[in-house]
């Protein structure tokens, strides 16, 4: 999901008041982490987009395939590209929906990865630095 759609719809779900100290005063950008709130008003903003197109994917197919005598060029191409704007809306809305949150890892528990040398060493301390022959 791209991290600019994620951070301009946290933008717009804030308050007036916390948009004018966090991003006009302190020049602040939200983090663009996805979250549930934002992946359920993303869902809901693309599920609208995509149900406010006047046809569908098959109907666009099928206008295409007409002849070059029926469709002027111009109407061909804006068919083109309501096409292609819907296979991306409905691209981001499907990995919207897949989007499941990270799970928490509960308090005190580690991740399996050890941090630095259990002796408090430095980790290349009495190893010689690589050389090439």
């Amino acid at each position: 999901i791209p991290e600019d759609l994620v951070g301009c719809a946290k933008i717009l779900m804030m308050p007036i008041e916390e948009f004018k100290t966090t991003v006009l005063q302190a020049k602040k950008i939200p983090s663009t982490k996805l979250t549930v709130e934002v992946q359920k008003i993303l869902r809901e903003l693309l599920e609208e987009k995509i149900a406010g197109y006047e046809s569908n994917a098959k109907d666009d197919k099928a206008l295409l395939k007409q002849s070059a005598e029926t469709l002027s060029v111009n109407k061909r191409n804006a068919i083109i590209v309501r096409s292609g704007e819907r296979e991306i809306v409905q691209s981001v809305l499907d990995k919207v929906k897949k989007w499941k949150p990270p799970t928490p890892t509960p308090a005190g528990s580690s991740t399996g990865k050890q941090k630095g040398n259990p002796k408090g060493q430095h980790p290349n301390k009495g190893k010689k630095p690589y050389q090439k022959k």
